[in-house]
C-alpha cells in the first residue's frame, strides 16, 4: 500500500494519465509508478485521442475519417484506401458508403453471391 512500510505482496504500477476521464491513458503522455492508482489516470495506455472522451478502443467506429475504436484504421469507404472492414472480405460498411450490410461476415456484401439461406447475401 505504498506506506513506508515493507509490503511483500505490494507491486507498483505504471499509471498513464487519462486527460480526457475515458478510462484509457495516453502511452506517450504523463506516467507514474506507484502502488494505488492516482486520480485521473488509468492502467490502460491503449487511448490514440486522449482528448477526446468519445475516442478509445471501446468506441463504435463511426464515418467519420477518424479512428474512433483506436484500431489505428479509419474509415475511408473506398477499398485500399485504409477503410474500416472488420471482416477483411475487401468490401467496405454500408454505413460507409460502401456495400457490406454485415461487416462482421465475410460471406456478406455487395456483389458476393445470394445463397437460399433466409440472409440478404448479396446486400441488395
Amino acid at each position: 500500500d505504498c506506506d513506508g512500510t515493507v509490503d511483500e505482496n505490494a507491486q507498483p504500477a505504471i499509471w498513464y494519465r487519462d486527460v480526457d476521464g475515458d478510462g484509457y491513458g495516453d502511452v506517450d503522455g504523463a506516467q507514474v509508478i506507484q502502488c494505488t492508482p492516482p486520480a485521473g489516470y488509468s492502467l490502460l495506455p491503449t487511448d490514440c485521442n486522449d482528448g477526446d472522451p468519445a475516442i478509445s478502443p471501446l468506441a463504435v467506429e463511426a464515418c467519420n475519417g477518424i479512428d474512433d475504436d483506436c484500431n489505428g484504421v479509419p474509415d475511408f469507404p473506398v477499398p485500399g484506401a485504409g477503410f474500416e472492414d472488420d471482416d477483411q472480405d475487401g468490401i467496405a460498411d454500408i454505413g460507409c458508403g460502401g456495400g457490406d450490410c454485415d461487416d462482421l461476415d465475410p460471406f456478406v456484401g455487395a456483389g458476393l453471391p445470394e445463397v437460399c439461406n433466409g440472409s440478404d447475401d448479396d446486400c441488395d
